[in-house]
């Protein structure tokens, strides 16, 4: 294994990214799974599963796909909510990033990424026995960020449905959950004008594909709502149209005042 004086001298950041890549890949193949699985070293540091000590405060962006989840969640990354700076955490682009093969998202076991990309080839959601799966990438991307510099985390994408609910619990102390409505007639119009600005190239934006992600937000997502509000959890509503940019969705979620949020 690489010592930490060979990654000292090794100066370039993108080759020392391809060395980690070519590090975890080697060790995947010779069933080096203490590697793979404690720990591993990037040119960003060594990323680990620990958990975080101080539970983020965060509030949940949850709505059908094209609803405009990552636009809003981009935007209130780069001006805050209600005077609170914010970090952003698309679920969905950690797990791409992984799949392409970053090695500075976090450490994957081989059973991790074979689970990784059955959910993103077949859009299967990650199931409870692979909770720990969603663990480690959502504390590793906030210890890679820097957990101290940001007031409140957004997240989108995480959790999809009641178990990961109940996980993610163990992780984050939820204040609010935002839910972006949006029919499924204006999603599709939405998706066909890219109204949110994110659908360039997405290669999942089948007629199809988008039906089946519709059906599986209504079984599986859609449910979280009631079992937040469950746990007194205050839950937003924010209408969505064919013609809402996430400006106009961002300011409709920072005028909610303070009074209405607790």
């Amino acid at each position: 294994m690489t010592s930490g004086k060979d990654w000292c001298d090794v100066e370039d950041a993108t080759h020392a990214a391809q060395v980690a890549l070519s590090l975890a890949l080697l060790a995947m193949t010779k069933g080096d799974c203490h590697f793979c699985e404690s720990r591993l070293l990037t040119p960003y540091g060594v990323l680990s599963a620990m958990p975080l000590t101080n539970p983020y405060k965060a509030i949940l962006l949850v709505g059908p796909t094209g609803s405009g989840k990552t636009p809003l969640g981009e935007m209130c990354g780069r001006k805050g909510l209600w005077g609170r700076s914010c970090l952003h955490f698309d679920f969905g682009e950690q797990l791409r990033r992984i799949a392409n093969g970053d090695p500075a998202s976090l450490f994957v076991s081989r059973r991790d990424i074979a689970v990784i990309f059955r959910s993103l080839e077949t859009g299967e959601l990650l199931e409870k026995e692979d909770s720990h799966i969603a663990g480690k990438i959502l504390t590793s991307f906030v210890k890679w960020k820097g957990a101290g510099k940001y007031a409140m985390l957004v997240m989108n994408g995480l959790p999809r449905h009641l178990s990961q609910a109940e996980y993610v619990d163990s992780l984050v102390d939820m204040e609010m959950v935002v839910y972006l409505d949006c029919s499924a007639e204006v999603v599709k119009q939405r998706i066909l004008l890219n109204s949110g600005g994110d659908r360039t190239a997405r290669a999942d934006d089948s007629l199809p594909e988008v039906e089946m992600k519709l059906k599986l937000f209504g079984e599986r997502t859609f449910p979280l709502l009631d079992y937040y509000r469950s746990r007194g959890i205050r839950v937003e509503q924010i209408e969505v149209g064919t013609e809402s940019t996430p400006d106009t969705i961002y300011h409709s979620l920072n005028d909610i005042t303070l009074s209405t949020r607790q």
